[in-house]
């Protein structure tokens, strides 16, 4: 059985169709049990000008870096640098590997328990199932 349907899709519509056939017969369009009908087998589909970002995923991330501590033996010299380099690199990847970047950094006295659990609330919220989600965290 022949089904096409129409579909809505991000900057156009798509036909999805149906063609059932086994060894003695195949079957002709007719009407399905949903009420779909057909008298031609064309398929179309209409993409949005610009296909290929339309398809790209989105990056979010959160990237942490703690090198100031209280106590002086546990202070380190690059967490918090590494944090905003890699913060850096993600953001220039926008138009690249993604179709968009979004990143929050915590550095330091700003990685508190409460900003760390907002920013890792707000990618839970913000990363769908076709995004790309990183969380870096540098420090002890």
């Amino acid at each position: 059985m022949y089904w096409p349907r129409e579909r809505g899709a991000p900057g156009g519509s798509i036909v999805l169709s149906i063609i059932w056939g086994w060894r003695w017969a195949t079957g002709p369009p007719s009407v399905s049990p949903g009420g779909w009908s057909s008298r031609s087998a064309t398929t179309r589909c209409c993409a949005p000008a610009d296909a290929a970002t339309a398809l790209k995923p989105k990056l979010y991330a959160v990237t942490i870096g703690v090198s100031d501590y209280a106590d002086e033996a546990l202070r380190l010299g690059y967490a918090a640098a590494d944090a905003r380099g890699f913060a850096e690199a993600l953001r220039r990847q926008n138009g690249g590997l993604y179709s968009d970047v979004e990143v929050r950094t915590l550095l330091d006295k700003d990685a508190s328990r409460a900003n760390v659990l907002d920013a890792l609330e707000w990618l839970d919220a913000a990363v769908t199932k076709r995004d790309v989600g990183m969380v870096l965290i540098a420090g002890h």
